[in-house]
């Protein structure tokens, strides 16, 4: 298994990201089958304000992002970013396998919004709110 390395923009984006969520994406990153970017994890009220504005996100002022509960995880192939909205599914599914085994491994509990109902968004990995409120 190939061993991942988080690039400094990940690292960066991992700041103010709450620790117990930080060891899961760390750890996930040691077992993973492939690379990922984190692309976002703690948020301004006006980055999620801008993110809303352009359909991206959903929520403004209860999103997980602006308390450090959330992050953003981006597939890597081949040293790309995959930033299009036609990635196909099994990345994103290596990367949530990952995380579950990792938070499992670490007794942390997430959600993924790739198992959502009303809006699915594969990106996004939080803390569950039942046990991590705000």
């Amino acid at each position: 298994m190939r061993k991942f390395k988080f690039s400094k923009s990940s690292l960066d984006n991992l700041k103010g990201v709450n620790l117990h969520l930080v060891r899961v994406v760390s750890r996930a990153l040691e077992i993973t089958t492939i690379d990922f970017w984190v692309k976002d994890g703690l948020r301004t009220l006006q980055e999620q304000i801008a993110y809303k504005k352009k359909g991206t996100s959903k929520v403004t002022t209860t999103g997980r992002h602006l308390t450090g509960h959330a992050v953003d995880l981006h597939p890597v192939v081949d040293g790309h970013i995959l930033l299009d909205k036609d990635i196909p599914s099994i990345y994103f599914d290596k990367i949530a396998d990952a995380m579950f085994q990792a938070a499992k491994e670490l007794d942390i509990k997430i959600v993924w919004g790739g198992n959502w109902i009303s809006i699915v968004d594969k990106y996004h990995f939080e803390l569950d709110r039942n046990k991590y409120p705000a």
